[in-house]
């Protein structure tokens, strides 16, 4: 997927976007497609509103004939926001942890999509929409389930943040323990994709993407994440573990401040999963 303004999207694979309604009857907002670079169409927020509104992360989903695609980007997943300064558009501006839509304005994203295209190279009909969007005020809107889905993705990225942050803690300053920390991550990586692609193998099962799904794709995105510092012979275990701890801390002190997230916990109570068997039992050490 492309990385324009959005520096975190995670889909599945490149999806078209046709008039996208939001899966609810008082939506606020809906979402237009432009004619972007050729074969692609960039994804527009139109705010249907007087009143701005104020968006944190966004879930979609496609149904095509021959399958189909979901994924969701929230601000959540970016700790390199921080300190960040505003982008101002006509009618909108992208803040580091929001997208804020004046009323009635509109906010060119700059991502692009491509056709979805079958086996032949035919495009595919396809029907698109999303089906869920958290606000900066903890409200939200869309079905249910995939409110829920997109909660539990960042309680995903919450638990693994919260692990690293206490296991970093338990380390020497001198990075002496990265070797023994990067055989952990690799081994976490590989048990959070088998377990994420277990819950959302068969796509025309679901109604919404399973909530366990999102879940396993948070943790996986903040153990590859992790796993991204470990580069032999780039740079010093001592400097890899000062890089690593800061991004984790920068992390973990963004999560515990987000006042959106702790008014969704009180709806939808954090999800939590065992820590598996890659890395140690750190309430016993």
């Amino acid at each position: 997927m492309p990385s324009l303004l959005i520096s975190e999207v995670a889909f599945c694979s490149a999806i078209l976007l046709s008039g996208l309604p939001l899966a609810s009857q008082t939506s606020t907002f809906h979402l237009e497609r432009l004619a972007g670079s050729p074969g692609h169409e960039m994804l527009v927020f139109v705010n249907d509103s007087e009143k701005p509104i104020s968006i944190e992360a966004y879930h979609l989903i496609q149904r095509c004939e021959g399958g189909g695609t979901w994924g969701s980007t929230d601000f959540f997943m970016n700790p390199r926001s921080v300190g960040t300064k505003p982008i101002r558009q006509a009618g909108s501006t992208f803040w580091p942890d929001a997208i804020e839509i004046d009323g009635k304005g509109r906010f060119e994203t700059g991502i692009e999509f491509r056709a979805l295209k079958n086996a032949k190279g035919v495009a595919e009909k396809c029907e698109s929409q999303m089906d869920a969007v958290l606000f900066t005020d903890g409200t939200h809107e869309g079905k249910e389930g995939a409110v829920h889905t997109l909660k539990a993705h960042r309680d995903g990225i919450s638990e693994r943040v919260s692990y690293w942050a206490k296991r970093l803690s338990l380390e020497n300053l001198d990075g002496s323990g990265i070797d023994e920390m990067q055989s952990e991550a690799e081994c976490f990586v590989k048990e959070d994709r088998a377990v994420f692609g277990e819950h959302g193998s068969d796509f025309f099962q679901y109604e919404v993407e399973p909530v366990l799904d999102g879940y396993w794709e948070g943790r996986y995105f903040i153990d590859k994440k992790v796993m991204a510092f470990f580069n032999p012979g780039e740079r010093s275990p001592a400097l890899t573990f000062h890089q690593l701890s800061h991004q984790i801390m920068l992390w973990k002190k963004g999560i515990d401040s987000h006042s959106s997230s702790k008014t969704l916990d009180i709806e939808f109570p954090p999800l939590s999963e065992p820590i598996g068997t890659c890395g140690p039992e750190l309430d016993k050490r």
